[in-house]
């Protein structure tokens, strides 16, 4: 994973500069997460010509993969800067049960993924959930949405993450199965950049290389930072590094 994110660290290209002041306050991300699956179990994944054998002997190796993922999304996050001036902090890490998933029956297709859309209209309801910035949504299974719908055509599209179009704060990812995958620390950033206010890069910029703001449907060689995006992160230290 290091030399995976030190790999993406010399992709940038970009690092705005934040002045030397000693002792300066970081500005915090909370994160309440759940995960709505029983992690105690051995997923054997096909990946080409790799074979990736998943092994959790309990929910607290799952949950220290979890806090793996948070830390690693931490340290690149801050790689854009000359210091340290965004934490990611865990609020609590829970898990939700949900007795009756909403899962998509037909068209066939999608027949088993999760209707992420019917998940976060439950979320709309609760008013009692922990503080945090941000709610972040666990899922075992694919994840899928209704993109459009008319009495003709429907267009169903699956997901990697969604960010709750309700309040905006709520972030689901799915098949999550594995947190120590590179991919999810990527997907994470993706989602939170969108909490941050930014849009997809065009398609145009993603053909030859893959920024990480781009629609995850694309799919290429290269992995690079949008420059919005630690822009986005600077912006984000300026309006709270005082309120911590």
């Amino acid at each position: 994973m290091r030399l995976f994110l030190l790999i993406l660290a010399l992709l940038f290209g970009f690092m705005p500069t934040v002045s030397a002041e000693p002792e300066q306050p970081k500005a915090t991300l909370n994160i309440g997460i759940y995960y709505t699956f029983k992690p105690t179990y051995t997923f054997i994944q096909q990946n080409g010509r790799n074979t990736e054998i998943v092994e959790f002997e309990n929910s607290a190796e799952f949950k220290s993969g979890v806090k793996d993922l948070i830390k690693n999304t931490e340290t690149l996050v801050n790689s854009f800067f000359s210091r340290k001036i965004i934490g990611l902090k865990i609020v609590f890490l829970e898990y939700w049960e949900i007795k009756n998933m909403p899962l998509y029956r037909e068209p066939e297709k999608f027949r088993g993924a999760v209707d992420i859309d019917k998940v976060f209209q439950m979320t709309a309801g609760a008013s009692a959930l922990p503080q945090a910035d941000i709610y972040l949504i666990l899922f075992e299974l694919p994840m899928a949405h209704t993109v459009s719908e008319t009495a003709s055509k429907t267009i169903i599209e699956y997901l990697d993450g969604k960010l709750n179009d309700w309040g905006g704060n709520k972030i689901a990812l799915s098949t999550f199965y594995n947190p120590k995958a590179p991919l999810q620390t990527l997907t994470l950033l993706h989602e939170i950049g969108h909490y941050m206010g930014l849009e997809h890069t065009p398609a145009a910029a993603c053909e030859k290389i893959m920024h990480v703001m781009c629609n995850p449907g694309q799919d290429t060689s290269e992995i690079a930072v949008d420059k919005q995006l630690p822009a986005a992160f600077l912006d984000y230290y300026n309006k709270h590094k005082n309120q911590n």
